[in-house]
């Protein structure tokens, strides 16, 4: 398996009592674990998708995928990376790219 970055994301504070950071984290490594991958980074964060400009995790995660060379991205959910129609362009183009969303 190529080099892989998991992502654990909740948009709020409020969020983390449902399904928390812990619980992410937890559910992605052991996914990780099946696939034996090169695990090179682990992204957690509390990141609200509103305002572009409150998502600078989300673009260190992009960057970082493409600066590494990164060829798995591993979620809960997809929705934990795009939250919007400018947050999918650019998860798209990492698709077209040859990075497989897990």
């Amino acid at each position: 398996m190529q080099k892989v970055v998991i992502v654990n994301r909740v948009s709020s504070a409020r969020q983390e009592d449902g399904f928390s950071l812990d619980a992410q984290h937890e559910l992605n490594e052991k996914y990780a674990t099946q696939k034996k991958p090169d695990l090179v980074h682990i992204f957690t964060f509390a990141e609200s998708a509103g305002d572009q400009k409150q998502r600078q995790e989300f673009e260190n995660v992009l960057k970082f995928v493409v600066e590494k060379n990164i060829g798995h991205l591993i979620l809960e959910k997809t929705d934990r990376l795009m939250r919007n129609m400018t947050d999918y362009v650019k998860v798209q183009s990492l698709i077209n790219s040859g990075v497989t969303i897990h």
